[in-house]
């Protein structure tokens, strides 16, 4: 493998966030439990006639279920990444599951787009690359690249050199 592209470091912040909010629920509720000492079977009563139901009960149903949905994430997440080889171009989606392998071959288009459209119609500079792949599906390093347009240009290199193909300059890409 000669290039190898992670996973967004916002989503593991993201997710790693999340995953510390939910762990510190268990924690709160213990410190509240040595807190209370005694107090703390009143303190539970309390909160289950105030809320109407088991709170105890309703916290570990929450909270595995927030469990179960952070795991399910991290797995989504963390499955993503592409990879440049030298006989194919592995890509596995971010939220998804599974890789697409594409051989240098299946590689119909690259591009160099400079300037983007922002959703209120405003043109931003943005220089990315784009392949396109027979199949109809795009990798664009402005989604999936490594976060420095230098960086994403070796990729490039590196794909242009394996297709022989050229590399097309585009001011904007619509």
């Amino acid at each position: 493998m000669i290039f190898w592209i992670p996973p967004e470091n916002d989503a593991i912040l993201l997710l790693s966030l999340f995953g510390g909010m939910i762990l510190s629920v268990p924690l709160l509720l213990k410190f509240t439990q040595y807190l209370l000492q005694s107090d703390w079977e009143e303190y539970i009563a309390y909160s289950n006639r105030r809320y109407g139901f088991d709170y105890l009960r309703a916290l570990r149903f929450v909270l595995l279920s927030l469990i179960v949905l952070l795991g399910i994430g991290n797995l989504l997440v963390l499955d993503a990444y592409s990879a440049f080889g030298e006989k194919t171009i592995t890509i596995n989606p971010f939220l998804s599951l599974g890789e697409t392998e594409y051989s240098y071959t299946e590689v119909q288009t690259l591009k160099e787009v400079q300037v983007i459209a922002a959703p209120n119609g405003d043109l931003r500079l943005d220089p990315h690359f784009i392949i396109e792949f027979s199949d109809g599906t795009t990798w664009s390093s402005r989604y999936n690249g490594l976060g420095d347009h230098e960086d994403d240009r070796e990729i490039m290199e590196l794909v242009v050199e394996k297709t022989q193909l050229e590399l097309q300059q585009l001011e904007i890409d619509l």
